[in-house]
């Protein structure tokens, strides 16, 4: 079948001709052979939706048991790591459990291994069941969660295990296409359902190279460390216990003439079981168990290199009778970028009564369908309480009308926070900036995001807040065009730009009013060090 003949057939045909050349393989890995001459949009789309519709149909029911010695041998992997100094990276080890021990948190990803025989796996080594048509052929761990269940699994459990597909995505980025596959693997022993795993493959064309510093956690304190140099012994013990043969962990020649990485990259899961191995050292209390783990993995860690595990305590919580703590947990590579973190709060939004009901709307919920949780906080109120806001219109009079808004519902209590915990800064506009200005810990608020510079974007009215915190001098600035004098008078060079432009200065973003908010949020969102990629 040469490829001119191939290009004349139509979509059915071409499907037909493209089914018959699968044996042994699965049929959307040979008809990827006939998609590298054909070249054709519509038909690799054609492909795509076959290939994504047999795969969410499956349902993967596999058993398996916990026996003892794989379980030590990974406390021994996880425990005697290297520090930077070849020395331990711990005080205590602990390389061994006994028969009744409860499996530590991310211990169970050693379970179910693969069994995919060597001549099926992918050309990189990894197992290729859930692998997208060419050219998607690298595959990335890019995170997941975790919540754990009343029956825990412990040594000599027999352990079932369901696996479902929940979702899968082809996304564009300014790298070219990806594909996320989204798996659902619930772990029941005889007591139960005992955990619930959400896992994200990522798989990029297979030329590209994904080498991306992220700042996330920059500047931010924590309240316990661990400093580690995975080496070349760690990740081949690793790959051995979990059965993963893929290439980037164990062949450097490959991972830098074929992946264009430097060197072999560190196990995604292996550096999240070493966070979670990291709290339960730290945990308030042995009797403190875990109850879910959320968490993303945004660039590689590199074999031989230091990377540092932190973590800090967020916040406790009491609701409901049972108390409840709530930790940051992050790894950094050599070059002190964030590798890998766990989902939590980082965007502080100070608001009040009557503030511009799209200026608060809109960036929160924005910013947490992008995964940042935002703690939006008022002074004189806490968490669960409510305040009004306003919409401000242009209706045929000089200035803009002002009609009640919604109630917009606080997600954290002002007194109780502090600007160290925060890597952003959203102010929004309306009448409420006018008198919030007034407050000396809004005001100190305000300044600690200049004195230890981090992101900062203020919409509208919410420049009076800077303005009264004295931290516009020499800045570019533009707000709503009434507030430019005070702008000047505060040292700043007022730019008096269009209702849906922006200004970046540095960390901080201003826009004149809500039509701002796409481009106010894209240079936000960029300041964050945070990626991100739209759907189609």
């Amino acid at each position: 079948m040469n490829s001119t003949y191939t290009r004349s057939l139509s979509k059915q045909a071409v499907i037909f001709c493209i089914k018959i050349l699968t044996d042994a393989k699965p049929w959307y890995m040979k008809a990827t052979k006939a998609l590298r001459f054909i070249k054709s949009p519509k038909l690799f789309d054609c492909v795509f939706s076959e290939w994504s519709t047999k795969l969410k149909s499956k349902q993967v029911v596999e058993y398996d048991t916990i026996h003892k010695t794989p379980v030590d041998l990974l406390s021994l992997v996880v425990n005697s790591i290297p520090g930077p100094r070849g020395t331990s990276s711990i005080n205590k080890p602990n390389y061994e459990w006994s028969n009744t021990e409860i499996l530590p948190p991310a211990f169970h990803l050693i379970l179910f291994p693969s069994k995919i025989p060597e001549i099926e796996l992918s050309s990189d080594g990894y197992e290729s069941e859930i692998r997208p048509p060419d050219p998607f052929v690298k595959r990335m761990w890019a995170g997941g969660d975790f919540e754990w269940y009343n029956a825990p699994l412990r040594i000599g459990d027999k352990v079932k295990q369901i696996i479902t597909i929940l979702n899968i995505e082809k996304k564009p980025s300014i790298r070219g296409d990806n594909v996320f596959v989204g798996q659902k693997r619930e772990l029941f022993t005889d007591l139960g359902l005992s955990l619930v795993e959400k896992r994200n493959y990522v798989f990029i064309e297979k030329d590209k190279v994904v080498l991306k510093k992220n700042t996330l956690f920059s500047g931010v304190a924590a309240d316990f460390i661990r400093e580690i140099v995975p080496t070349n012994t760690t990740l081949f013990r690793y790959s051995a216990l979990t059965f993963n043969s893929h290439k980037i962990h164990l062949d450097p020649e490959y991972t830098k003439q074929n992946e264009g990485y430097p060197d072999l990259l560190v196990h995604g899961p292996l550096t999240c079981t070493l966070l979670l191995d990291l709290l339960k050292r730290n945990k308030p209390t042995q009797h403190a168990v875990f109850k879910s783990f959320s968490y993303r993995a945004v660039s590689p860690l590199f074999v031989n290199k230091q990377m540092t595990l932190h973590g800090r305590l967020k916040g406790e919580d009491t609701t409901g009778g049972t108390k409840k703590w709530n930790y940051d947990l992050w790894a950094t590579n050599h070059e002190n970028c964030t590798a890998m973190f766990g989902k939590c709060q980082l965007v502080l939004m100070i608001v009040g009564d009557f503030v511009e009901d799209y200026e608060v709307m809109v960036p929160f919920q924005a910013l947490e369908m992008l995964g940042i949780q935002v703690d939006a906080v008022c002074p004189g109120k806490v968490k669960g309480d409510t305040i009004a806001t306003a919409v401000h219109d242009f209706v045929g009079f000089q200035t803009y009308a002002e009609s009640r808004g919604h109630n917009f519902v606080l997600t954290a209590t002002f007194d109780e926070i502090k600007a160290a915990d925060y890597q952003g800064l959203f102010i929004p506009g309306g009448r409420a900036p006018e008198y919030l200005r007034l407050n000396p810990k809004v005001i100190e608020l305000a300044q600690a995001f200049f004195t230890t510079p981090r992101p900062v974007a203020a919409v509208c009215h919410g420049m009076q807040i800077l303005t009264a915190a004295n931290v516009l001098k020499g800045r570019s600035v533009t707000a709503y065009p009434a507030c430019g004098p005070e702008c000047s008078v505060a040292g700043a060079n007022f730019k008096d730009v269009g209702a849906a432009e922006v200004v970046v200065d540095k960390n901080l973003v201003s826009s004149p009013a809500w039509p701002g908010h796409p481009k106010a949020l894209a240079a936000f969102i960029k300041l964050l060090g945070v990626e991100i990629t739209f759907t189609k």
